[in-house]
Parts: C-alpha cells; structure tokens; sequence
C-alpha cells in the first residue's frame, strides 16, 4: 500500500495549489462550523499526506503530528514544512496500526484523519480517541468518486473499479458504539493534467492495488487514443463526507 501512495506522489496536488487550499479552507470552515476549535491546539494528522490540511493549520494550531507511512507524501510534506519556515510541525513515518498508542496517550487535543486508509476499523477509532483530550475529525470517501477516463481502462482488465465509502464506514462504528457525532457530506470534483508516462504509472498503480496486473501496453494506447496530444487530461467528480466526534 505504501507503494501505491508513493507512486501517487509523483502527480499529488500541494498544499499551497490554489483548488486545493480553496478546498481545505472551505473544509476546515465546516468543522469550525461543527464546533471544533483548531486555535493553539496539538492536533495528530494520521495518514498526513503531503500537508494539505497540516501546513494552514499549523497557522493556528500549538504543534502538529503528522504521521504517513509513504516516503513519498513525507518528501512533499518537508519541502512544504521548509520553504514556509514552519516551526511547529513534526513528522513520523509510521503505519497507523503500528503506531504506539500507549506512548502518545492523550497527548493531543484533536485526532485528525482526512482521506486516508489508515482509519477503516473500529480499532482505528478507538485508536484516535485514545489519543485525543477533545475531538476527533475524520473526512473520507463517501461513496461516489467517479474518474471515467480510468474507469474505462480498469474496465478493459475486467476489473469492477472500487468506490470507497471510508465516511460512512467510520459512521457505521459510532453509530454501533452510540457515539454522539455531527456529520456533512458534500460534492467535489477536480481536474489533473498528466503526461502519458505519469497517468500510466497512476492507474496501473490503480489496477495493481485492485488485485490485477496492468497491462500498460493496452493502457498506453488508450491513453493516446483519447488524448493523441500526449497531455492527459483526468477529471474526477466525488462526494465526501466529514465525522467530528468528543474523544472519550
């Protein structure tokens, strides 16, 4: 899996691309909105990525954790951390299901996941709330993240693309725990502009992460077949969802 995200790295959007910060902001403002206080605040971000929501919170907050288990989001993350002179970020490398839980115990006020496989099980939750005083927040899939451009091609390796539903996974286990959380779910879309050599790598990192083997010969003709110019153009419409919740 680790693999699969520092091939994505190549091609992620940065924290500072305009489409993504407006998306961020317009995030955090909804939890805001939630309730959640992020001002002077430690905040753990599991599964950090690249920093997209560290890097404009660390305007704000105390300090920040961040963990990723892919050495390519870390990359992005440090060059983020160092060319805006940010003091109070630190960053792991570490597997969230390995990470020691014992020794951060309630040592941050918000537990942080945004679209990250390393929440999925009722372990995982438990998990951020061991390591939260105040809040936890969780953004995710929520069931439609629709690319018809690499669709097709999955389609083509007989492969049924998969549609995460990570939001309301995590919204089943506080629901089965009676936990009392606020919700939104809301609509987005984005577009990528790729080479042929990066979109190839992209989705047959897609298809290998579905169980199958790329046949990137097949893959390459498609692409040009689509986009004889060479630049590849990839738009995706989505739903996601965001979870905030008092740590117990």
């Amino acid at each position: 899996m680790s693999k699969f995200w520092d091939i994505k790295s190549k091609n992620y959007s940065r924290p500072s691309d305009t489409d993504t910060l407006r998306e961020t902001d317009d995030i955090l403002k909804k939890i805001a909105d939630m309730g959640v206080c992020f001002d002077n605040r430690s905040i753990i971000d599991i599964g950090c990525g690249g920093g997209n929501y560290a890097i404009p919170l660390s305007m704000i907050a105390k300090n920040i954790l961040c963990i990723d288990f892919s050495d390519g989001m870390l990359d992005i993350l440090k060059e983020e951390v160092k060319k805006n002179n940010i003091k109070n970020i630190k960053y792991l490398k570490s597997d969230f299901k390995k990470f020691n839980t014992q020794k951060y115990y309630k040592k941050f006020d918000i537990s942080f996941a945004s679209m990250t496989p390393a929440v999925k099980s009722e372990d995982d939750v438990l998990k951020m709330e061991m390591l939260s005083n105040e809040w936890c927040v969780f953004i995710g899939w929520a069931g439609k993240r629709k690319n018809s451009l690499t669709e097709r091609i999955i389609k083509a390796h007989n492969v049924k693309p998969f549609v995460p539903d990570g939001f309301g996974d995590v919204k089943k286990i506080l629901k089965k725990r009676n936990i009392h959380f606020k919700s939104e779910v809301f609509e987005t879309y984005w577009q990528n502009e790729l080479s042929v050599d990066d979109a190839l790598d992209d989705i047959s990192a897609t298809i290998k992460l579905d169980g199958a083997k790329p046949d990137r010969e097949l893959i390459r003709r498609m692409l040009l077949d689509e986009f004889s110019s060479g630049r590849i153009i990839s738009e995706t419409y989505g739903r996601k969802g965001i979870l905030v919740w008092v740590a117990n």
